[in-house]
């Protein structure tokens, strides 16, 4: 399976950790595309597949939301 995602409002101060994350799961191209939006790429098996989406939204954030508030709620 073939994925291609993209996070907008992305907290870069997390970013490290993200691809960190994303590490243990898929072996992911991640890319910085602006100030705030990352891309991630990856083939994957089906359950890999969405371990890697699960990591990919707990990184998804709203415009204007707060990131620290966020983690504490998942």
């Amino acid at each position: 399976m073939k994925v291609s995602l993209t996070l907008n409002n992305f907290p870069m101060l997390l970013y490290d950790m993200f691809t960190e994350d994303l590490a243990k799961y898929v072996n992911a191209n991640v890319q910085v595309d602006d100030i705030d939006t990352v891309s991630v790429n990856f083939e994957a098996d089906g359950v890999k597949a969405q371990e890697a989406i699960i990591i990919c939204d707990k990184y998804s954030f709203t415009k204007g939301g707060d990131f620290n508030e966020k983690r504490e709620e998942a």
